[in-house]
């Protein structure tokens, strides 16, 4: 279950601190900005800072896909009232399309009988 994004935030930001102070050091020992990527300890906070920005975006997305369910679930008895009325006059037009389908049969009936008696 993942933590609530408050928790994450507050671990990116003490992670965020750690990684400037980390900087901020290395800048005073004349470590040049494109030679801290290089520092093992920078790079470890570095990926603990972009780790808990991702589970923060997963976090989010689970939230999102979360509030999506629910408005499906609400939208969903209202949605089949409104169907059970269409329902009941749609059943309607398909009984006589029922009819005029077995007086369709007929004729394709007649034509595949008539066709037989050509090629023979």
């Amino acid at each position: 279950m993942p933590h609530k994004q408050a928790n994450l935030e507050r671990q990116l930001a003490t992670a965020e601190q750690e990684l400037d102070a980390c900087s901020a050091q290395l800048g005073k020992n004349g470590v040049a900005e494109n030679d801290r990527r290089k520092d093992p300890a920078w790079r470890q906070l570095n990926a603990q800072r972009l780790r808990l920005k991702s589970r923060i975006g997963a976090a989010i997305a689970v939230t999102d896909m979360t509030e999506e369910v629910a408005r499906r679930k609400a939208e969903k008895p209202a949605k089949a009232e409104k169907d059970a009325g269409k329902k009941s006059g749609k059943k309607a037009k398909k009984g006589e399309k029922a009819e005029k389908g077995e007086k369709g049969d007929k004729k394709k009936k007649a034509k595949k009988d008539g066709g037989d008696k050509k090629k023979k």
